[in-house]
């Protein structure tokens, strides 16, 4: 995860505006706010205060589950990812992102099948390909991870991991 998450959540608030209780939509914005600031433990409870006054609010699943990502509390961002693709679940950054908690919890079969499925709905998903192609290479698939990495230097040619692609 990277700055795009920041782009990703002001998006976000933009796109749900006309359809959430103003409650909700405070509490999000304000739990946006702590999180572009990077105080993600101060971001969750308005995620929580956003989620209470409207239990379908995904965005704010998937933003509460973005902050527990970075704290590395892993099930708790999987219970929160989880939630979010029921309520949506061609979410290719919450798909995407479950695999990449999935990996870090060494269920790499589980990651793969997430990324693959992210790569379904959107083949230019940067997160997807760089966790799938690290997947395959320790899979010793070598042909397929080259592929997948080539594909995401073509996509993040600037990325801050590109160099570390290159490299491999």
């Amino acid at each position: 995860m990277g700055e795009g998450t920041s782009v990703a959540l002001f998006l976000i608030c933009a796109s749900f505006a006309w359809a959430r209780p103003n409650s909700a939509i405070r509490a999000f914005n304000e739990g946006v706010k702590l999180f572009n600031a990077k105080q993600f433990n101060d971001a969750i409870p308005r995620f929580d205060e956003a989620i209470s006054n409207d239990a379908e609010f995904t965005e704010a699943y998937f933003a509460r589950g973005v902050c527990k990502y970075y704290l590395k509390s892993l099930d708790g961002a999987l219970w929160d990812l989880n939630d979010a693709l029921r309520l949506k679940p061609d979410n290719v950054e919450a798909r995407a992102l479950r695999g990449a908690v999935q990996y870090e919890a060494d269920r790499w079969d589980a990651a793969l099948e997430d990324f693959n499925d992210a790569l379904q709905m959107n083949p230019r998903d940067a997160q997807s390909l760089l966790g799938r192609g690290v997947i395959l290479l320790k899979r010793e698939d070598l042909g397929a991870a080259e592929k997948d990495f080539q594909a995401f230097l073509r996509v993040r040619p600037e990325d801050p991991m590109a160099p570390q692609v290159r490299q491999l």
